[in-house]
């Protein structure tokens, strides 16, 4: 029976620290206090805003890194260079040199802060008069300005040598320094304003991209084309920018493990929740990369009825991973750009720890934001209570990290979101967001997938959330995987493209549904062992708003209620993990292993002031269980009393504040 077989977990890692490894995130160094302080190249950023001067030098002197370790950080991403030529920051990276000695000397690890692919141009054109040749250009050969707005800073062209050499030297700098790592900010997508580069040497590689695919178009022609799927010209652009993206972080990678072979590189990923940078283009820049960072995400808190939370993101990078060399790893902005903003609460902390240690990823403190009425960093002495609170909770996990360690999930429900999906990623997008809030509301753990070629054989269902474009070898997929008993629920319209966005007229799962489109009619059909459910017009959409927005949550569908009963009902009311007598929803679970003989269910309460009482937890871990336990930063330990129900076991959690941890064996 599907759904029933223990996944074996494999996690391999890069360099060996980065698993255990507490991050913060100095954004700010020494030339970005002056960019602040001076009101300088700001373009639409913050003009005006004070700049908590002495607690910035502070943190990259002796009191600001023992503050940092004081709150359980062991790792640092700090601001090398933020994008001046050598000799406008020279100041700053003599002071970020000194500060790597002074990490080193107090056993912290170092990732150095570089920009991927923008810089102040004025001042580099001033320094380095060529490093003009190295700017990204628009169709009409105008430099394209970072964001599409800001005055003070344009994008390069991912393809210059220059540019490319330059980048180089500059991380040599830092990794001879001592540097454990590199870090490149604003990695461009392939349909991003900064990859959209027009310069002579993309002129000439488009134009021979084409021709190679017996495209034999005017300069004129090509100009007129446009990144769309569905025309084949766009098609090779649009692949020719993901190669170029590629080879500019190989060259990169494979020159940083040249002068360091124990180097970490990585870089922005951005909003990996953001489907059009999805499927198989990123996958082999992740595999070149020892982390996945995703910048943008808030900590986790309630509002407008529903859990702002990075859970999504999270599997959605961990899908990405593939368990290779590295781990999925997100830092919340806090600050973006409202006009003021508190700063994040103790509790916010925590259960921002506590969410990315249960998802088998990494926080990274935001060290550097904008609170309120200035920039300040979180070494600065109004933050004693937010440095407690982190050190309280990376204490507990270091001191739990057997439950931790090379542990991936292991629930037995799949949500589908193949990479083609994102050339109706505005179609699908918001569907897959409010499939995977109702789930986390409703306390299904689930795993994001993106592919059917590997293992299916733990999940006892999939969810496709109206996934309208699928190939006909995942339509073939599907039907066997059917056939063997497995369930599926599928929303919208499944299939009514191919891969290629060519219009079917039907569904590709025709044959498993019995139908044809357009079908208006929910289905909840029996095929043997397993079980179909179709629901077309389910109302799926989130808020209008962009999910990387502090202050904006993903909102769940109104059909929110219709879908969970859905799901449970394809699981043949067997998911890995139920909970039963909660007061509210805003609970996420999740479950974890990996030893054949032993479980970890993750319990996070994200309305943190009200405390939960008798909390029934049923436990479906595939194999038999003789004994369970509970481990919490607020309760300690203490054992569990358990009883057999259908195909698992069931336990009361006396009390969840913030975050329990049971144990199963």
């Amino acid at each position: 029976m599907l759904g029933a077989q223990r996944r074996r977990v494999v996690v391999k890692m890069g360099a060996n620290w980065i698993r255990k490894a507490n991050f913060a995130y100095y954004w700010a160094g020494p030339e970005t206090i002056d960019m602040y302080a001076k009101v300088k190249y700001l373009g639409i950023h913050g003009l005006g805003h004070l700049v908590d001067e002495d607690a910035y030098t502070k943190a990259y002197q002796e009191e600001g890194l023992r503050r940092m370790m004081a709150s359980g950080v062991n790792a640092l991403f700090f601001t090398y260079s933020w994008g001046w030529p050598p000799r406008a920051e020279a100041d700053g990276r003599r002071v970020a040199r000194n500060f790597i000695k002074l990490c080193k000397k107090n056993n912290v690890r170092t990732l150095a802060y570089m920009q991927l692919s923008n810089y102040v141009w004025k001042a580099f054109h001033d320094e380095i008069p060529e490093s003009k040749n190295w700017e990204c250009t628009d169709k009409e050969g105008n430099p394209v300005p970072y964001m599409g707005v800001h005055r003070g800073r344009r994008y390069l062209c991912v393809n210059n040598d220059g540019w490319r050499s330059y980048l180089k030297g500059l991380m040599k700098e830092a990794l001879k320094a001592g540097s454990d790592g590199v870090f490149f900010d604003n990695m461009v997508r392939p349909d991003h304003p900064g990859a959209d580069c027009w310069c002579q040497v993309c002129r000439n590689r488009i134009r021979e991209r084409l021709v190679s695919k017996g495209f034999n178009l005017s300069e004129e022609a090509i100009l007129r084309r446009s990144l769309s799927y569905q025309d084949p010209v766009g098609r090779e652009i649009y692949r020719l920018r993901v190669d170029s993206i590629t080879d500019h972080i190989r060259g990169l990678s494979a020159y940083a493990r040249s002068v360091r072979a124990d180097v970490v590189v990585t870089s922005n990923w951005a909003l990996v929740d953001n489907f059009s940078w999805w499927g198989e283009e990123p996958k082999e820049i992740a595999s070149l990369e020892d982390m996945i960072l995703m910048e943008s995400f808030t900590l986790a808190r309630v509002r407008r009825g529903c859990i702002v939370n990075t859970v999504r993101a999270y599997k959605r990078a961990k899908c990405l991973a593939k368990g290779k060399r590295h781990v999925a790893v997100s830092y919340p902005v806090f600050a973006a750009e409202a006009p003021a903003y508190s700063a994040p609460t103790p509790v916010q902390l925590k259960l921002g720890i506590a969410e990315a240690a249960a998802c088998v990823s990494s926080l990274v403190l935001p060290a550097t934001e904008r609170f309120t009425d200035k920039y300040t960093i979180l070494t600065a002495d109004e933050f004693e209570a937010q440095r407690t609170a982190a050190r309280e909770y990376y204490s507990f996990v270091d001191a739990n990290w057997d439950l931790y360690e090379g542990h991936e999930s292991i629930c037995n429900l799949g949500v589908f979101e193949p990479g083609y999906m994102k050339w109706a990623s505005s179609q699908i997008y918001p569907y897959a967001l409010g499939v995977e809030q109702t789930l986390i509301q409703s306390q299904i753990p689930f795993d994001i997938i993106d592919e059917l070629d590997g293992n299916l054989e733990p999940y006892r269902a999939l969810v496709l959330p109206n996934i309208l474009l699928l190939s006909q070898v995942h339509c073939d997929k599907l039907k066997d995987y059917v056939e063997r008993g497995g369930s599926l629920v599928l929303v919208g319209h499944p299939g009514i493209y191919t891969e290629s966005y060519e219009y079917r007229g039907d569904y590709g799962v025709k044959e498993i549904l019995g139908i044809s489109y357009p079908h208006g009619t929910e289905i909840w059909a029996e095929r043997k062992e397993a079980r179909v459910v179709f629901l077309p017009s389910i109302d799926a959409k989130t808020s209008a708003c962009d999910i990387s927005c502090v202050e904006d949550g993903v909102l769940l569908p109104r059909g929110y209620q219709l879908l969970k009963n859905a799901v449970l009902w394809a699981l043949h009311g067997t998911a890995s993990v139920e909970l039963g007598n909660l007061p509210h929803p805003y609970v996420f679970v999740e479950i974890t292993g990996a030893e054949e003989k032993r479980a970890v269910v993750h319990l996070l309460n994200y309305k943190y002031f009200e405390t939960l009482k008798n909390i029934k937890l049923t436990v479906r871990p595939g194999f038999d269980v003789q004994k369970a336990s509970l481990v919490s930063p607020e309760l300690g330990e203490q054992n569990l009393i358990l009883k057999s129900v259908n195909e698992g076991v069931q336990t009361v959690i006396p009390e969840l504040r913030i975050y329990d941890i049971v144990v199963l064996e």
